[in-house]
């Protein structure tokens, strides 16, 4: 088989679609062509995601960001970040169905209109000579998103328990808009504890903290 008849994507040696009877000249595999579908449609729900990550109150306890603003709100510069990358690579690819398919209207720079547009379009772009890049490009910032939301809700260990008889790690445990402070073993200490735990631990107690 020759290789303008296999898939586009560097790491994948799968023969490429037919469209009826003829085959695809170049392009994206079935399997591939499926998965920037899927990574498209995934944009949306992770840029949305992200945003929910933006800001944490502060209620007095621990922020992993480093960045602060006035009115009791810290900013999430991960999520900022890759929430940019989310439109960026949505509004190049858009811009690239609208200008080589001369379209009339192109689709506002906002994400859920922008990802609208290139699933209306995915199979003309799965069978573009730089379907291969596209493919790239949007499984590196899903990827990115998807570490960025997880991480996002992680947690930080900060030290042993106080409580008698416990052998407990007291950690930080991050959600999207709630923090929580306890051991594994469900100890809660006062705030003198853990915020002493966290200096210890070099983490900056957000302001205000009681």
């Amino acid at each position: 088989m020759s290789a303008g008849r296999i898939c586009a994507v560097p790491s994948c040696s799968q023969p490429l679609r037919t469209a009826g009877t003829s085959p695809i000249p170049e392009g994206l595999c079935a399997a591939c062509a499926s998965r920037l579908r899927n990574n498209i449609s995934s944009l949306r729900v992770l840029y949305r995601d992200c945003g929910s990550l933006l800001v944490r109150p502060r209620y007095g306890f621990l922020e992993r960001t480093s960045t602060f603003r006035g009115g009791g709100i810290s900013l999430n510069e991960a999520a900022v970040e890759v929430r940019g990358e989310i439109l960026a690579v949505a509004a190049s690819w858009a811009a690239l169905v609208v200008d080589e398919r001369r379209l009339a209207a192109r689709p506002r720079r906002e994400v859920p209109p922008l990802t609208e547009f290139l699933l209306a379009h995915v199979d003309w772009l799965s069978r573009h000579p730089a379907a291969a890049d596209a493919y790239a490009e949007i499984a590196r910032v899903v990827s990115k998103a998807e570490t960025c939301a997880t991480s996002s809700r992680n947690h930080i260990d900060l030290g042993p328990c106080s409580a008698a008889d416990c052998e407990g790690i007291v950690r930080v445990t991050f959600h999207s808009r709630t923090t929580d402070v306890s051991c594994e073993h469900g100890h809660r200490p006062m705030p003198d504890e853990w915020l002493e735990l966290a200096q210890r631990t070099k983490l900056a107690p957000a302001a205000g903290a009681q």
